[in-house]
């Protein structure tokens, strides 16, 4: 289902890119582009990495199928309603701080049109809808009710193109585009708590001040797991940004378009992982979930080496089809980046281990001491060898980085045989 949610919400999204540029122009879709970018990160920086946390909080909270309700679980629940209220909170008092310096530094932006600020501002309401997209759609996760999470995705990015078909066929601005991105979060918000609200057994919305103990938790574990995030983010960029920088535009260019074809076969390990991770949160040591994972990780990983070697072999072909002419250097960047894909899979479940155990921390540090590393590698080899180099660099990296996640996965589990003893 998650699969499904991605490829479907990619295919949209689509859509809504091919029927903008012809309604704004290449001038017009590049305004667009920097607004989609600013609120992109806008809505990383205020989710906060409290989506994640309520799927962890809410999947382990929940009672095996058949156990009585006792006054231990109305606690919990209790306890996971002051955490959902507390999360929604504290992403829209994020979401308006960050809305408010946006629009009070829109102005001091560089090489902006005048049309670009108006669109920027009213762009930037979208995080507001997306704050309550991100509490619902996490607890419809926590529930593995992925298929309402289909919906809700298809939703979003359904009202995003039908909107952008209205601007092609009626015409419109940066504005109108602009509009048509808050309108389609905002459809897709009451999707997911509608979607929430009926698929949802016995839960029904009801604002519950938090305390300022739940609070402060909810700050406190959520900054391990936005300081991953965004770590996440900056990794994945690195390469392009690096050769940009020591390289040029061109070499740029055709790494970014074979990290795009990479980019695409990593939704299938990220489905997989997103629809393990509530099961294994609420799962109890002898039910069989540990060792199911375990099972379908090997034959993931069995996967992607195959889809490693179909794209050696295919790699121009794939691009040609993608890109058209002109992208030929990127070939051998991406038969080198292809080889990225188990390495990547076996550092998405160390990450994805630490994350359930509760160590975000640690899986934070083990990425940040990776783009210190592997940034540092790559920089050289670029200096080396230009494009080939940061292809290389990609391997190596992602190799270091299983190395030092394996290290903290070692290193932890003392702790934790001392904190269970």
């Amino acid at each position: 289902w998650l699969l499904a949610a991605r490829l479907g919400g990619q295919g949209l999204g689509l859509l809504f890119t091919a029927v903008l540029a012809r309604a704004l122009g290449q001038a017009g879709l590049g305004q667009f582009a920097f607004i989609s970018a600013v609120v992109f990160i806008g809505n990383a920086l205020t989710t906060f990495g409290l989506d994640t946390l309520l799927i962890r909080e809410v999947a382990g909270s929940r009672p095996p199928a058949g156990a009585a309700c006792d006054d231990a679980s109305r606690a919990a629940t209790t306890s996971v309603e002051q955490m959902v209220s507390a999360a929604l909170l504290i992403q829209l008092a994020l979401a308006a701080a960050f809305v408010a310096g946006l629009w009070l530094l829109a102005p001091r932006l560089p090489n902006q049109t005048p049309a670009t600020l108006p669109a920027l501002r009213l762009a930037s309401l979208a995080l507001f809808p997306l704050a309550f997209s991100a509490v619902d759609s996490a607890l419809l996760r926590a529930h593995e009710r992925m298929a309402r999470f289909l919906i809700f995705s298809l939703t979003t990015a359904a009202a995003l193109a039908l909107g952008g078909l209205v601007l092609a066929v009626r015409g419109g601005g940066l504005m109108a585009a602009a509009a048509v991105l808050v309108l389609a979060q905002v459809a897709g918000a009451l999707a997911a708590t509608g979607l929430a609200r009926r698929g949802l057994p016995g839960w029904r919305r009801r604002w519950m001040w938090p305390s300022a103990a739940v609070v402060a938790r909810a700050l406190r574990l959520g900054a391990g797991l936005a300081a991953l995030m965004l770590l996440s983010l900056l990794y994945q960029r690195s390469g392009v940004l690096l050769l940009s920088l020591l390289d040029g535009d061109a070499a740029a260019g055709a790494y970014s378009a074979a990290a795009r074809v990479l980019e695409a076969l990593k939704m299938l390990p990220a489905a997989f992982f997103g629809a393990m991770f509530p099961i294994l949160a609420q799962g109890s040591p002898g039910d069989g979930s540990r060792r199911a994972y375990r099972r379908a990780f090997l034959a993931l990983l069995a996967v992607t080496v195959l889809m490693a070697a179909a794209t050696t072999a295919l790699a121009g072909p794939v691009l040609a089809f993608l890109f058209g002419p002109g992208y030929e250097p990127a070939v051998g960047a991406l038969r080198l980046m292809a080889w990225s894909l188990p390495p990547t899979v076996v550092a998405f479940k160390l990450s994805f281990d630490l994350v359930i155990a509760g160590r975000e921390r640690a899986a934070a540090a083990s990425m940040a001491l990776t783009l210190l590393i592997g940034g540092g590698l790559t920089a050289w080899l670029i200096g080396g060898y230009g494009l080939m180099g940061a292809a290389l660099g990609l391997v190596i990296g992602e190799l270091v980085q299983v190395a030092i996640l394996k290290t903290s996965e070692v290193c932890g589990k003392p702790q934790r045989s001392r904190a269970n003893a």
